[in-house]
């Protein structure tokens, strides 16, 4: 959510938007009473840290991405509630706001992602005003569908899809050029 709230804020400098398992709304079970105390802790202790509930596993079905997340010594597994209510707040700023998305769009998730909700990026995808946008849903694919067995399949999607729209973004910078020499 926040390179779609970036986006959102500074839309003249960016020529198009790639989002990959966009966290709009959060996949966790967490219960009721937790994300109401959180938003009470967010205002009194913002900065009180507790445990995710967050496994690794749910990260991709490669197992030696899971190792890699798990060995490294700058994960950890606590979140603050001042964090888990901004993360909220902009996955509700960014649908809101989601037709105010006119670059091009590219949005991919997968969706077995038990970490954030793959529906989160279909609405924002839908909403998007982009007349250059493609929605790709991997089935069978966790949070992080570029660290997936099958990555391959995503790479070369993204890949393509970055150059046709880098390539019709010239074409349009190019003809506005030409218009405006003819004035």
């Amino acid at each position: 959510a926040s390179a779609c709230r970036y986006a959102l804020t500074y839309s003249d400098d960016i020529d198009a938007l790639v989002l990959s398992s966009a966290g709009m709304i959060f996949g966790g079970d967490a219960p009721a009473w937790k994300k109401k105390m959180g938003v009470m802790l967010s205002r009194s202790l913002p900065s009180l840290t507790m445990g995710s509930g967050l496994s690794a596993k749910d990260l991709s079905h490669d197992l030696e991405v899971v190792r890699a997340y798990e060995n490294d010594p700058l994960v950890h597994d606590r979140i603050s509630p001042r964090l888990f209510t901004e993360f909220q707040n902009n996955g509700v700023q960014c649908l809101a706001r989601a037709s105010e998305l006119s670059m091009p769009l590219l949005v991919f998730h997968g969706k077995d992602d038990r970490i954030v909700d793959y529906r989160g990026s279909v609405q924002l995808y839908e909403k998007a005003s982009s007349k250059i946008k493609e929605l790709h849903i991997f089935d069978g694919f966790y949070h992080e569908t570029m660290n997936e067995i099958d990555k391959k399949k995503v790479l070369k999607m993204a890949a393509q899809w970055i150059i046709k729209a880098m390539s019709v973004k010239k074409k349009q910078k190019t003809t506005k050029k030409i218009v405006k020499k003819k004035r």
